[in-house]
């Protein structure tokens, strides 16, 4: 994906509708001119520094019940909601033709969400 490329993937309790905006999704990783940005619902949590092609994002349910988001396999941030309501439903939204995602996967019972940007 190009640094002008801007693409938005994460978890959502609703299935989406037509027509309705992509702003709903839950936790959401926002990859913007190279910027890797966490949403919880509209609230934004921070940049959380740039983002490489190959890097994997991924978002899990921890131990304890609270989402976090993980690039690389490392943990960037833990969700302040006490626990996650279900069910959930992987959701992406793909802004401009440079916009790509890959790989994007549902694994195991931990319910773990990985994806490449590409």
């Amino acid at each position: 994906m190009s640094s002008k490329a801007h693409a938005r993937v994460g978890l959502t309790r609703h299935r989406r509708r037509p027509g309705t905006p992509m702003y709903t999704m839950e936790y959401t990783f926002d990859c913007s001119g190279g910027n890797l940005n966490l949403y919880e619902g509209n609230k934004h949590l921070g940049m959380y520094g740039k983002y490489k092609l190959s890097d994997v994002l991924s978002l899990r349910i921890n131990d304890e019940h609270r989402l976090e988001y993980l690039v690389n396999n490392l943990v960037i941030h833990t969700s302040d909601h006490k626990t996650v309501a279900y069910p959930l439903y992987a959701q992406a939204a793909l802004y401009g033709s440079n916009a790509q995602l890959t790989n994007m996967k549902w694994v195991g019972e931990r319910k773990v969400f990985k994806g490449v940007l590409a």
